[in-house]
């Protein structure tokens, strides 16, 4: 037995769990802070699609979903309130150039609660990088509604309207490695798109800092700001632990959509008196 090996195997053991331990320490804050922020949006900001005046949809294509880590591609589907469907069937379709990818779902009892269902046949929206150029799996997702029942036994005429076709949205910079998108840490899952954002404020901040009126400062500041590692640099020493800033900014982004809620309810409301 080489005795080396099994030294070496309990120092990285007993380190590697030290340096995990403070690691959480240092960052698991802000990790959940920026994930706050992502589940706010999926939840409250995000709109489901609409199959006519009865029937909303959601595709969910990239590989985590708040918290979770998928294993196929989801489509969650909903009646709308005061709607119940004994079936609902659905074509879900994958376009590119080349290929189409397509699942055919079919669902039962359908109400207000969601009912998510894996489209075994649709690939995750991985990004590939050749000579300059990005290759998709797909372009678009196309959801066509083939048959709907209700409970009461009439049906929706599906004929004409019930198609809806949308272009998924993509980081670049989490596909290129440049930023950070969904992690898996510490046993969690978080997403660090708020985090990402802040420092891109924060460079911003630094760029953009009174320093005097000298062009010298102007351009040193420049020269070292410029590099996004520097910048990451004093992010952190701002949140390390408590995430204090990280913690204000967040509020700040509530409160700004508190009051873009209000303002959207009072313009809503008067719609209606008019």
């Amino acid at each position: 037995m080489d005795l080396s090996i099994g030294i070496g195997g309990v120092l990285k053991k007993i380190f590697g769990g030290l340096i995990e331990f403070l690691d959480k320490i240092l960052f698991y804050r802000a990790y959940s802070l920026s994930t706050l922020y992502s589940g706010y949006r999926e939840m409250f900001i995000w709109k489901p699609s609409e199959l006519g005046d009865e029937i909303e949809y959601r595709v969910l294509w990239r590989r985590y979903y708040y918290k979770r880590k998928l294993v196929n591609p989801l489509i969650w589907v909903r009646a709308r309130k005061g709607y119940v469907f004994k079936k609902v069937v659905l074509l879900v379709k994958g376009e590119s150039e080349k290929t189409e990818y397509q699942d055919v779902v079919t669902l039962f009892d359908l109400t207000e609660k969601p009912i998510q269902t894996a489209l075994a046949s649709l690939p995750f929206r991985d990004l590939r990088f050749d000579d300059g150029f990005v290759e998709t799996p797909y372009r678009g997702i196309r959801v066509k509604l083939l048959e709907a029942l209700r409970d009461d036994g009439s049906s929706l005429d599906c004929s004409y309207g019930y198609t809806q076709y949308m272009t998924p949205s993509d980081r670049l910079e989490v596909h290129l490695g440049r930023e950070k998108g969904d992690v898996e840490r510490w046993g969690e899952i978080f997403n660090l798109e708020f985090i990402e954002m802040e420092i891109r404020s924060e460079q911003i901040r630094l760029l953009g800092g009174r320093y005097g009126r000298s062009k010298i400062a102007y351009k040193v500041r420049e020269m070292v700001f410029q590099y996004r590692s520097v910048v990451k640099l004093v992010f952190w020493l701002k949140n390390i632990v408590f995430a204090r800033q990280l913690e204000k900014a967040l509020e700040d982004y509530f409160s700004r959509q508190r009051a873009f809620d209000e303002m959207e309810d009072k313009v809503n409301v008067g719609a209606i008196n008019e």
